[in-house]
């Protein structure tokens, strides 16, 4: 049965809130009743809340529970009396801490949750990309939600083809690495440029850059060719030039882990 409403709108407006700051209707009605009665008996409560007295006592101790309501016993007879309305605040500042609190952990836990998730999630997801433009979705793609600590691998011959990966790209990924303390561990095939950047890994110059190399010898390929991991996914990409581009993106523990352990095998970590 739908309870009349005879109330004025600051009453209105005070019972919204209550229901905002977590209390159900039934729960908003009995504090309320009790904050306009005073001292009063449960079945005085109910009545003004429009509720039976065994409904409107269960409130009573739950309210009292959560601080809302105090109660005392006067010839065996119990009165409840409803806390001053300052005890309404106490309570949604505790909720309000509560929900920061369970926040924060979950933004500790999360990072631990997707790995269980994309641990117990079967197959590979796999994305075809065609066309120079769709570079920098597959390589955004590889590096979406980095973890601090982490590292990525890479195995490429750039050759004459570096100039065609965008400017800004590069310098995106560059500063998400250095947000993240992440490096990539870049497996290259040897040609004059890579020759270049190995020395300078050497002498420590490509520190900044947080990239790590080792030169391969150069088959004569005359293709770009690149392979880059990290986590449960890799990228591989072929062109011979800015028309013919096709690129593969893989979503896979298992094939993950089968490019990871080639990778280090090569690179020569046990």
């Amino acid at each position: 049965m739908a309870r009349p409403n005879n109330k004025t709108s600051s009453q209105t407006k005070f019972d919204e809130f209550l229901r905002n700051a977590g209390l159900s209707e039934n729960e908003a009605a009995v504090y309320v009743s009790s904050l306009r009665l005073g001292n009063a008996l449960v079945k005085d409560i109910a009545k003004l809340a429009r509720l039976n007295r065994t409904t409107a006592y269960n409130i009573l101790l739950q309210l009292r529970k959560m601080g809302l309501v105090s109660s005392y016993q006067k010839n065996n007879i119990i009165h409840f009396s409803a806390a001053e309305p300052q005890r309404i605040t106490d309570l949604l500042n505790k909720r309000i801490q509560k929900q920061n609190e369970l926040k924060g952990l979950l933004n500790n836990l999360l990072p631990e949750i997707k790995i269980l998730y994309r641990e117990r999630a079967s197959g590979a997801s796999i994305k075809i990309f065609e066309g120079i433009d769709s570079m920098p979705d597959i390589y955004r793609t590889v590096y979406h939600n980095m973890r601090p600590g982490t590292e990525g691998l890479e195995f490429t011959n750039w050759g004459g083809k570096y100039d065609l990966f965008p400017e800004y790209l590069r310098s995106e990924l560059f500063d998400k690495f250095k947000k993240y303390d992440a490096w990539t561990r870049s497996m290259l095939i040897e040609d004059e440029m890579t020759r270049a950047w190995y020395e300078e890994s050497l002498e420590g110059a490509l520190e900044g850059q947080r990239k790590k190399i080792k030169l391969l010898p150069n088959p004569g390929w005359n293709f770009f060719c690149n392979l880059e991991l990290y986590e449960n996914r890799f990228a591989i990409v072929t062109y011979k030039d800015d028309v013919q581009f096709q690129g593969l993106l893989i979503e896979s523990n298992e094939l993950s882990s089968m490019f990871r352990f080639l990778f280090n095998a090569v690179w020569g970590v046990e």
